[in-house]
């Protein structure tokens, strides 16, 4: 991935996963795990952040995308999670999904 800013990398990470088979997304996200967190985490810090500024549809929607990622990262590099790889970032991550004063629907998306 090049040195594009993190909605466009986000975009097109999302692109490519979406185009992907299974066992190509797993493959895909052994190669390129630390990239690919690194481009999830902006995406989310900056996502959550102006959710909470201004919660509109579209911040909604790319909420949504970032957490479909995070469920991918969670299922395909189980060895990589049970290597404790990014426990910190992770616990930082579902402390805010958490967060009590998340509505609900975001708190039920971060208990899934």
């Amino acid at each position: 991935m090049g040195k594009k800013d993190t909605p466009t990398r986000f975009k097109h990470l999302k692109v490519v996963l979406d185009n992907l088979e299974v066992n190509e997304s797993k493959v895909f996200l052994e190669t390129y795990f630390s990239p690919v967190f690194h481009v999830f985490y902006d995406t989310f810090i900056t996502t959550e952040s102006t959710l909470k500024q201004k919660s509109q549809k579209i911040q909604r929607e790319e909420l949504d995308a970032v957490l479909i990622l995070l469920e991918k990262i969670l299922i395909f590099l189980p060895e990589l999670l049970q290597q404790r790889w990014q426990k910190h970032a992770l616990a930082r991550l579902f402390k805010r999904l958490l967060h009590p004063a998340n509505n609900s629907k975001l708190r039920r998306e971060g208990m899934k």
